[in-house]
This record gives C-alpha cells, structure tokens and sequence, in this order.
C-alpha cells in the first residue's frame, strides 16, 4: 500500500495541475436586515454545493468557514458534510476553517473531528495558538495533514490604534507568539484599534 503524501506536497501538486494557486472560501453569511446569506430559492447546501461545482476547475482546496455552517444548526453541519464530500469527488483539497486552539486533549478532539476519519475530515485545518503548543500538536502531529496557524494576521489586528489590550497566554505560548514589536509592546501589552 503507497503512503499518503504529506499535505504540502499534495498542494504542490494541485498547484502544478491546475496552475492555480487559488483557494474558495465557502463563507455561507447569515442573514441580516440588509439582506439574505442565502438567495432565494436556494437550499444552503445546494447554494454552496453549486458555488464549490462552478468553481472546481478554477481552485486547487476550499476553505468552508465553520461558524457559518455551526451557526445553522444541524442543517449547517449536515450542508458543511455534503460539501466536503463533494470537494472530495470534485478532488479538491479540504481545509477546515475553524481557528480552533484549547488544551491538550481538547484540541486532540479537535484533531480527531477534522483531520481523522469521520464526517468533518479535512485534509488540514486552521489552528488559534495562544494556548501554546498543547494547541497546536494534535493537530501537527499527523504529516498528511495541513495545520495554518492564525496567530501572526490576528497579532497586526491587535496592533492597530491606540487601546490597550492584555492577552492571557499560557506558559508554552511564548514559543509560538514574536516576543515584541519595533515599537516595545510586547504580545502580553499590544495596542489594539
């Protein structure tokens, strides 16, 4: 039996296959007053199944964003499993936007929902590492797998304006988080707008 290849060589691949370095976002809004996430007359599994279909020749992964799909309910999930599957036929990677991070064993739960063999697999999974290692190893420790660190955009967020904002960090983050900015904030002080 061949060994699986490890996830960046699979998006190498499918960049050199398809000349794309392209990746969908499946971001399914929910509703506001202004207007529907969803156009009328559209299922959301149906709706994102036809965006992902329309799209398939054109991108080498999807990234569905799961609060949109979790905020539905059971019908959001049910939706998120019938567009992964079709990713999969369509042989497109699959990358959990989900920016989970948490302890140890709650994150090798994590790990398991996504990156294992259930109805959520994905092919990677993005990951929050302000708890520190125990946040990202479960996930890290499956080379067929991708993990995308979300910590470096989501600290130049923090860095804007004038506010000050504490970040709790424990003992293992210092590893994964910069030590300081040019200016002297450090990531436990960073000024946030």
């Amino acid at each position: 039996m061949m060994a699986r290849m490890e996830f960046a060589d699979r998006i190498v691949e499918a960049q050199r296959r398809k000349d794309s370095i392209a990746v969908l976002g499946v971001d399914p809004h929910l509703d506001t007053r202004q207007a529907p996430g969803i156009p009328a007359g559209y299922s959301l599994m149906r709706f994102c199944c036809e965006v992902v279909e329309a799209s398939a020749d054109f991108v080498i992964a999807i990234k569905p964003q799961l609060a949109f799909f979790e905020a539905r309910g059971i019908e959001g999930m049910r939706a998120l499993v019938e567009i992964l599957a079709l990713a999969r036929r369509l042989e497109l990677l699959t990358i959990a936007d989900a920016k989970r991070g948490d302890i140890g064993s709650t994150s090798a739960a994590y790990a398991e929902a996504f990156l294992g063999h259930g109805d959520f697999a994905c092919d990677a999974v993005t990951v929050n590492p302000y708890l520190g290692s125990d946040a990202m190893l479960p996930s890290s420790r499956a080379r067929v797998t991708g993990v995308a660190c979300s910590c470096w955009s989501r600290l130049r967020m923090l860095h804007r304006g004038n506010s000050r904002i504490s970040l709790r960090l424990s003992a293992r983050s210092g590893r994964l988080l910069p030590s300081g900015y040019a200016d002297g904030a450090t990531t436990l002080s960073a000024r946030a707008g």
